[in-house]
């Protein structure tokens, strides 16, 4: 989990699982575009540093957090190309290449929201909806929050373990 963002009463936080978003920002067509943006695609912790200081310190909104949150690089380089707009279809990211796969996830996504919802209504804690893997498993892993070099005044960094 990281600390993305702080404003005055609010807090953006990203939580994520650092083996699958290394996995994603190495993938070539990722990795260049990180590049393009000054990141270092080698360094999640290094990307997750940099997406913060460009949401903290830039006005034009950083449309490459898309990559950060697992949509397609084609479509994150598409609404970039296009600012925005002349896409084929929209649901949870807006798609410029492969529409018939961004339905199917946007089905998975749907479903996936609707069982969560559900089953946090019926009380289930957070740290049990955020743990499931598909095998069933559970394992430790200690993941920190960490926060820009701006922020280290402000707040401490946590150390927390949470299931993966």
């Amino acid at each position: 989990m990281a600390l993305l963002r702080l404003d005055t009463g609010k807090a953006l936080l990203y939580v994520f699982r650092p083996d699958r978003l290394a996995r994603d920002l190495r993938k070539e067509d990722a990795a260049l575009l990180l590049q393009d943006k000054g990141y270092d695609p080698s360094s999640s912790e290094q990307c997750i540093c940099r997406l913060s200081r460009r949401l903290e310190e830039e006005t034009e909104f950083p449309h490459e957090i898309g990559l950060f949150l697992g949509y397609p690089p084609a479509d994150v380089s598409g609404f970039i190309e296009n600012r925005g707009r002349n896409c084929k279809c929209t649901g949870c990211w807006k798609v410029y290449f492969d529409e018939q796969n961004a339905l199917r996830l946007f089905e998975r996504y749907h479903k996936c929201t609707e069982v969560y919802c559900h089953l946090w209504r019926d009380g289930f804690p957070l740290s049990r909806l955020a743990i499931r893997q598909a095998t069933g498993q559970q394992k430790i892993k200690e993941n920190v929050l960490f926060c820009p070099l701006a922020w280290q005044n402000q707040i401490k960094t946590v150390r927390m373990d949470l299931y993966e």
